[in-house]
This record gives C-alpha cells, sequence and structure tokens, in this order.
C-alpha cells in the first residue's frame, strides 16, 4: 500500500482540461482517418514541444499534459502523456509503449513512447522526442512492450512518491532533476538526411534514491554532440564531442571543473583530451571545435544558474539545520501547485 495518501487531489496526467479538447479538435478538424488525426497531432508537436526541463520550477515532475502544454516542453514519458491526452481528445484509441531495444536495434530500455490503432486496426509506435522525431511518425521500433493509460496513470503517481522522498533531502527542483535526468534537446541542424543534436543533462550527485545520500554539495552537467539517420543511430556511448563540468557547491562558493571528452575511433572509447578548473586556460583549438556544444551551453545559463543557487540555499539551510523539509510541506506544495489551475 502506498504511504501517499492525496492521490484524489491530484488531476488526471492525461487532462481532459477545455484547452486540450479545443487544441485537438482544431488540429484533427480537417481529418478524415485516425492516421490522419494522429500525423496531425506528432507534427503539431514535433514542431511545438521542446524536450526538456528548462521550466523546472514551474511545475512539479512529472507533469500532467495540460502543463505540459502550458510549458511546451517535456520529457519522453511526457511527451507520451500529451500525445496520448490530444489522441483521446480526437477520438482515438491509444497505449503507452515501454521499449526494449528502439529502430536501430539500440538498447533504450528507459524510453517510452506513444502507441495508436491505426486505420488498419494494428498498433502503431508514435515517438516525438528529438532523436527520433525525423522518424517518429509509425516509427519501426524493435521490441516493446504495450501498457495501458491506467498503467501510465500509476506509474506517474509512484514516480511523484520517489520525487517527494528525494525531495525530503535536497529539496524539489534538484529532487526533479535527480529523478528526470535530462534537461535539453535540440536540433542544431539537419542536412541529407541527418539531424545533429545537443544533448544535456544536469544531475545532483546522489547514492541509492530516496535516502540521506541525497547530496547538493556536487552537480554533474554534460553536453554531448551527436547525430541520428534514417539508417544510423549514434549512442551516447559514442558522442563525436562531450563536455562535462562538476560543479562543486558550499554554502558560500560555487567552484567548477570542466572535462573535454571526444569519441576516439581506434580504442571505440571516449577519451580526455583536456581538464582545467579555469574556462581561461582551454585552447583555442579546442574551443573552436566544440563552438556548436558551447552555443547550446550559453542558451542554459540562466536555468543552470537556478539550479546551482538552489543547491547553495540547500547546502546553506543544511547546515543550520540537520533537516531540510518536513515531508508533509513537500506534499502539500506539490498538490497546491496542481489543483491551484
Amino acid at each position: 500500500m502506498s504511504y501517499f495518501k492525496h492521490y484524489k487531489e491530484f488531476k488526471c496526467i492525461h487532462s481532459t482540461n477545455p484547452k486540450i479538447c479545443r487544441l485537438a479538435t482544431q488540429l484533427t478538424i480537417d481529418c478524415k482517418t485516425n492516421d490522419q488525426k494522429a500525423r496531425a497531432i506528432f507534427e503539431w508537436m514535433k514542431k511545438h514541444i521542446n524536450f526538456g526541463q528548462l521550466k523546472l520550477f514551474k511545475h512539479p515532475y512529472p507533469r500532467t499534459s495540460l502543463e505540459i502544454l502550458e510549458d511546451l516542453e517535456g520529457l519522453c514519458d511526457e511527451l507520451t502523456i500529451l500525445f496520448s491526452s490530444l489522441a483521446l481528445a480526437a477520438g482515438l484509441e491509444v497505449k503507452w509503449a515501454r521499449l526494449g531495444r528502439d529502430r536501430y536495434g539500440v538498447k533504450n530500455d528507459g524510453h517510452i513512447c506513444s502507441l495508436y490503432k491505426g486505420d488498419d486496426k494494428n498498433w502503431h509506435c508514435v515517438d516525438a522526442t528529438p532523436y527520433y522525431a525525423p522518424f517518429g511518425f509509425k516509427i519501426d521500433h524493435k521490441d516493446f512492450t504495450a501498457h495501458s493509460i491506467e498503467e501510465l496513470e500509476n506509474q506517474f503517481r509512484t514516480w511523484t512518491e520517489w520525487v517527494i522522498q528525494d525531495a525530503m533531502y535536497i529539496g524539489l527542483p534538484l529532487a526533479q532533476l535527480i529523478n528526470a535526468g535530462p534537461i535539453y534537446e535540440r536540433a542544431i541542424s539537419e542536412n541529407k538526411g541527418k539531424t545533429k543534436l545537443v544533448y544535456a543533462s544536469l544531475i545532483p550527485e546522489h547514492g541509492e534514491k530516496g535516502g540521506e545520500d541525497c547530496d547538493a554539495s556536487l552537480i554533474h552537467f554534460s553536453a554531448r554532440l551527436y547525430e541520428v539517420s534514417e539508417k544510423e543511430y549514434r549512442a551516447y556511448d559514442k558522442t563525436p564531442l562531450e563536455l562535462k563540468i562538476d560543479y562543486k557547491i558550499s554554502p558560500s562558493s560555487i567552484t567548477a571543473e570542466f572535462f573535454f571528452h571526444e569519441w576516439d575511433e581506434a580504442t571505440k572509447k571516449q577519451s580526455l583530451i583536456f581538464a582545467t578548473d579555469s574556462w581561461e586556460k582551454v585552447p583555442k583549438d579546442i574551443l573552436n571545435r566544440y563552438a556548436e556544444i558551447l552555443k547550446e551551453v550559453n542558451r542554459l545559463k540562466p536555468f543552470i544558474n537556478k539550479v546551482l543557487s538552489e543547491a547553495k540555499q540547500v547546502n546553506a539551510k543544511r547546515s543550520r539545520e540537520k533537516k531540510l523539509f518536513n515531508q508533509q510541506e513537500i506534499i502539500e506544495k506539490v498538490i497546491k501547485s496542481r489543483i491551484a489551475t
């Protein structure tokens, strides 16, 4: 039996709010078939919904479909939630899929996407996450299991419990980072069927989920540059370029160490090519090679600074008090944010 006693206070994640219903109608009003409706919803999401959680401080994670629509961003589970809500409002039958291996045969069992019943009465995958979106409508993932919408609702509630439990130790925003991981992914160029993307994550150091090992004093940032094409997926462990930054936070200061990695085709692994504790010491040739990554990192600076500021406040409060938050205060904060609208 779950200790989280406030299920009934939460709006259903697959919202039937008029905003959801109106958008579904607008997108599918000229569609005659289920496939056309699903395609219209997918194409709108691909164009308008960003991948990430840069509006982390606005809503708790994971968000309801209405919150995802308001924020115009989400992670793979949230994109699945939004597609499902719009598709349901348009009269489609939907499920969700947990991947084993993707269309390239790459293991990706942490990923989920949508399923809808097409005009041929078969179930088809729809995946609007950036690294699959170029081929995301009726995408041919190799191995997945299908689940009902009700199961996704239950997973959402369990996930919320994990977030709340971690929030007791490091606060709600940092707990959401631990439980979500990626903060940003954006296609920066498309050429001859290939899409180049920058993927970024920002994760506090932590031990076992939900324990006192959660730590706001060390935060790991990573930004990767990679490519996908119809025939090839450049997996994260084969990323051509990667920048890692370790932020060390105390109640009074924040310091950083920078690590530049490149894929070594000879050894078939990532190699560290340069490390420094000062940005001014980075050679110009490395800065030039990493220019595309650094441009996207600059976009993320306001969000990163917010997270670092939050971590600094957590550490300062921890130094004054052994316990950060009362569990009931966290629960009420999450609930109030969801029932306010």
